[in-house]
């Protein structure tokens, strides 16, 4: 059965209450805007953690840069290679994205991307037919690809009209049971085991319109037409081993095709992400309970853990990439502190190999150009405009730069959402590259977990290992917002939200994030004691530039975070790096989460050095630092505290405008340990280093600030 999956916010989700609304909201009980704020249950020795450190901006180094032009080598199409049909270009804009408990999905793009006027091309769209199939050849070596997987045949119909007609968004989302796997010279087995015969039907990849009216200055003679975007499916552990280097190559054969091309990529390699702890633990009680049922009894099945420890893990953030110099360099010093390792281990610096690398928006800033490719006119209000040939210079930098070798998963942030010529909320352009449908497929079931709290999928209902194996059977994607997801990988919980989406009562994502947020104690306590949240804005932010810019989802959601014990959120948006302590309602708390603002990926947009209290401006000009309150911000209002300091805050604890990235490695149950590295410096040098400690080692790391 095919899935609609509506993303037109305008339809699907109430707008946030305006001012006058939010009023007559009562300010106290569960379903209110501000809902109360939990008693913090600690009592630490300390009334607050140790002063914060400001590193000030290195004016021996500039802001920032320009975007690369298109002509750039990282950027450019690859030219198409010699051999039969009229475009037979290899596969491009190659990455590997982190799915449901070890699985990944395998994405890439086929055929030309065009640009024009929208009427010609949803002709051109219409009258195009299915390129080959998507086929990914696997092993572990580069000589041994013994084994083939392929898209499904029953598509999803994803935005624009409900049947996929005009703007043609007939979409490859794989299907609850798609997939094909077979090992060469065998049968085929659909669904990667799940006993499913083969599909006979050729799998349909997306291709989605971005368009613009012709009334709209010229804009409809720029309007855009993607190549075919295509994503195959690898389950853990039926087709990849946790742990192992998987080598692969991508594309339909050597048969090239008029429409998408054909061929093959390079071989790249990937290591296998390691599944859910707690998915791992409670497979191995169910094979106590079954194998020692007459003997043994319940005691064996109780007492049966997973073989090996899901300690280290080691995860890597960027945010705010788009498609610099200093984009390029994030990117290089990522591969050099968290590249997958594999079997060879440790990194040279000590921290593991990275296992997968999270997003937190603003990918491409392709909103930054009007769709002809020139300046952007920001004084005209209203006006849409992005320039998707971005996309593609994007993904191919990404490509070349390690996604395609590190399991990537990514959020939205504000550019991001791309609204079309019809205004239309619909993350075109994110959707149909990042495949979160697919990704929240359960990797090694073949089914899906629940995609909504209201309601189930046609698919949940079925029955899912999803539902007696995850920590608490959460949705991985939801499907009245697929920008919405959760991954569980060894001990953590990352749950990714979206900034742009309502968040008060009834909401689709409040509603969602509260079963998302929710893990069984016995889970939390042994299997899957880390959960770390990501959102593009963040909450507590020192910097002048975007200061206290969403206020009211930070007084909607906090105590939800609160009341679920979330150890780490990391946002993006700010151009800049800062940490906070462990904090709750602006005040320092032991049982608030650590806030990262991790915005320093490289854009064009420069790093922001000023700071809202003033911060290395002279006395009598520091007030003037202080941003102004936004009109009808009855949130910011109400918050607890001076609405800007006179100082560094008391919860910030270490902030510089410099780009980087960041890792987070989970040591143990109670410690991890969070590294900044500044581009600036050398790839392994770390910048900034601070130990979270959870359970009973909480109020030592928030008096003496994780040392």
């Amino acid at each position: 059965m095919a899935l609609s999956l509506s993303l037109s916010f305008k339809k699907n989700q109430a707008p946030p209450p305006s001012p006058a609304a939010a009023a007559a909201i009562p300010d106290d009980g569960p379903n209110s805007l501000y809902p109360p704020m939990p008693a913090c249950p600690l009592a630490c020795d300390a009334a607050r953690p140790p002063p914060g450190l400001t590193v000030p901006f290195d004016t021996k180094h500039a802001t920032g840069s320009d975007d690369l032009p298109l002509s750039d080598a990282l950027l450019s199409a690859p030219s198409p290679s010699a051999g039969p049909g009229p475009r037979a270009a290899a596969p491009e804009q190659v990455k590997v994205q982190l799915a449901v408990d070890g699985g990944v999905v395998v994405s890439w793009v086929t055929g030309e991307a065009a640009v024009g006027r929208a009427s010609g091309l949803r002709r051109q769209l219409e009258a195009s037919k299915p390129p080959p199939p998507s086929v990914v050849q696997f092993g572990s070596s580069p000589e041994t690809l013994d084994r083939d997987a392929t898209a499904p045949s029953d598509p999803l119909v994803v935005p624009g009209s409900p049947d996929g007609g005009a703007d043609g968004a007939v979409d490859g989302l794989l299907p609850p049971g798609g997939g094909n796997s077979k090992t060469k010279g065998g049968s085929g087995s659909g669904g990667g085991g799940s006993g499913r015969p083969s599909s006979p039907l050729p799998p349909q990849p997306r291709r989605y319109l971005q368009s613009y009216p012709s009334h709209q200055a010229g804009r409809g003679t720029h309007s855009y037409l993607s190549g075919w975007n295509h994503h195959v499916l690898l389950r853990s552990p039926s087709q990849i081993t946790p742990g192992e280097r998987v080598y692969y190559r991508v594309g339909s054969g050597p048969e090239a095709d008029e429409e998408g091309g054909g061929g093959w990529s390079e071989v790249r390699s990937f290591v296998a992400p390691p599944r859910s702890a707690a998915a791992v633990a409670a497979e191995a009680r169910a094979r106590a309970r079954g194998g020692a049922k007459d003997q043994k009894g319940e005691a064996a099945a109780a007492a049966a853990t997973p073989s090996s420890s899901p300690f280290p893990l080691m995860l890597s953030f960027i945010g705010d990439l788009g498609t610099t110099e200093n984009s390029t360099s994030t990117l290089r010093h990522v591969a050099a502190t968290g590249k997958g390792g594999g079997e060879a281990g440790a990194e040279p610096d000590g921290e593991p190999p990275s296992a997968a690398l999270f997003v937190v928006g603003d990918l491409v800033y392709a909103d930054n150009y009007a769709p002809d490719g020139g300046p952007r006119d920001f004084t005209r209000r209203g006006e849409n405009a992005t320039f998707q040939p971005r996309w593609d210079a994007w993904g191919r930098m990404v490509s070349a730069l390690g996604f395609a070798e590190l399991p990537v998963a990514a959020i939205v942030g504000n550019h991001d959402v791309e609204a079309d010529g019809e205004g239309n909320r619909a993350y075109k352009s994110f959707l149909s590259r990042f495949e979160q449908a697919a990704a929240g497929i359960d990797a090694s079931s073949s089914s899906t977990a629940s995609s909504s709290p209201a309601s189930s999928s046609p698919a949940s209902s079925s029955s899912s290992s999803s539902s007696s194996s995850s920590p608490s059977a959460a949705p991985p994607v939801s499907l009245e917002d697929p920008t919405l997801w959760v991954k569980d990988i060894g001990p953590a919980r990352v749950v990714g939200l979206n900034t742009y989406a309502p968040y008060h009562p009834g909401s689709t994502q409040k509603r969602w994030l509260e079963r998302a947020l929710r893990i069984p104690p016995e889970v939390r306590n042994s299997t899957t004691p880390w959960l770390v949240v990501l959102m593009h804005a963040p909450w507590y932010t020192s910097y002048a530039t975007h200061y206290r810019e969403v206020e009211c989802m930070r007084a909607s959601l906090e105590p939800m975070f609160a009341r679920a014990g979330v150890d780490v959120v990391v946002s993006g948006h700010v151009h800049a790096y800062e940490r906070t302590s462990r904090v709750l309602d602006h005040s320092p708390s032991p049982c608030g989460p650590v806030h990262i603002t991790i915005g320093d990926g490289g854009n064009a947009e420069r790093l922001y050095t000023t700071f809202a209290d003033g911060w290395g401006v002279p006395e009598a000009k520091r007030a003037r630092a202080c941003p102004s309150k936004r009109s009808g911000d009855e949130c910011a209002a109400k918050a607890p505290g001076p609405y800007c300091y006179s100082e560094q805050p008391p919860w910030s604890a270490f902030r510089e405008p410099s780009f980087g990235h960041g890792t987070l490695a989970f040591e143990s149950a109670e410690k991890a340990t969070w590294r900044w590295h500044r581009n600036q410096d050398g790839e392994r040098v770390v910048s900034d280093e601070f130990a979270i400690l959870r359970g009973a080692a909480t109020c030592a790391g928030f008096v003496d600030g994780g040392e």
